[in-house]
């Protein structure tokens, strides 16, 4: 919840990282956040972070629209890629240079449904291999070029 100018006034009720707000006088104001994390809470879920080639880093223009799109290209090429459904996966692309991304992968819903451990062995077989690229537009295509499965996030089945 994001909180502006008066007390009195509702929160902005947001699950974006990031918000704007122009003020309606000059002066100096009190901003108050108040953060839950929701994937930090859901039992089972195994993260696993992405780096790229390099030249990915030209066409990060660390916008809020740009990791939004990056976000979602990222998902069906990895959703494609793996042979799972895109609702097990959750990409949040981070801020800054180099270009990377957490992807939280979450627990098999039937048990003949991958695990997220044999997920995370398929990916790093297919980035091992050089076979999971991004493609933005006709003209450029990027790869996965890292896999590391983040510690404390729930890594068994």
């Amino acid at each position: 919840m994001w909180f502006f100018e008066k007390v009195d006034k509702k929160p902005l009720l947001s699950w974006d990282h990031e918000v704007s707000h122009t003020f309606s006088t000059a002066g100096k104001h009190d901003i108050s956040v108040t953060a839950i994390s929701v994937i930090g809470q859901e039992k089972g879920l195994t993260t696993v972070r992405l780096s790229f080639d390099l030249l990915l880093d030209k066409e990060n223009d660390n916008t809020k629209a740009w990791r939004k799109f990056f976000s979602q290209r990222l998902q069906a090429t990895l959703s494609q890629s793996l042979n799972i459904h895109g609702n097990r996966l959750e990409v949040v692309v981070l801020r800054g240079l180099p270009t990377e991304c957490d992807v939280s992968i979450t627990p098999a819903p039937t048990n003949t449904s991958l695990t997220r451990a044999e997920i995370v062995t398929r990916l790093k077989g297919l980035v091992a291999d050089g076979a999971v690229a991004i493609q933005l537009n006709k003209d450029a295509t990027f790869r996965v070029t890292h896999v590391e499965v983040l510690p404390d996030r729930g890594n068994t089945d």
